[in-house]
């Protein structure tokens, strides 16, 4: 499509981080705008920060993984203060984003005094 295509800018691709994080040096190559609009991995940013100037091109829009599991851990923490729940299963997607959500928020939550009994990954 880039070769083929010749878009300026392309906006709300890479729904996968691992895609969004292949694709950038492709942006990069070919001088192109990218609009990243939802994938949620903290290594987006992060190469993002390593090379800048290279990585100038790639624009993100949403917030990431890490984030979120901040909001989920504020909410987990009022659910024990109030009600006195304390154990947790963690059901998330089989992607690099969610994986590295689930580490975070594991830790978060066991910090919290929230026991962790289980995890899936769904694909």
């Amino acid at each position: 499509m880039i070769l083929q295509e010749k878009p300026d800018a392309m906006a709300v691709t890479g729904f996968r981080s691992e895609v969004v994080l292949a694709a950038m040096d492709l942006y990069a190559k070919y001088r192109m705008i990218h609009m990243s609009t939802i994938s949620m991995s903290p290594a987006i940013p992060k190469k993002f920060l390593g090379d800048p100037d290279k990585y100038k091109y790639t624009f993100k829009t949403n917030s990431n993984a890490s984030y979120a599991a901040k909001m989920v851990q504020g909410s987990l923490e009022l659910i024990r203060k109030t009600y006195g729940f304390n154990k947790a299963y963690l059901v998330l997607q089989d992607a690099l984003w969610a994986r590295g959500l689930g580490k975070a928020l594991t830790k978060g939550i066991e910090e919290l005094g929230w026991q962790v009994i289980g995890a899936d990954f769904y694909t």
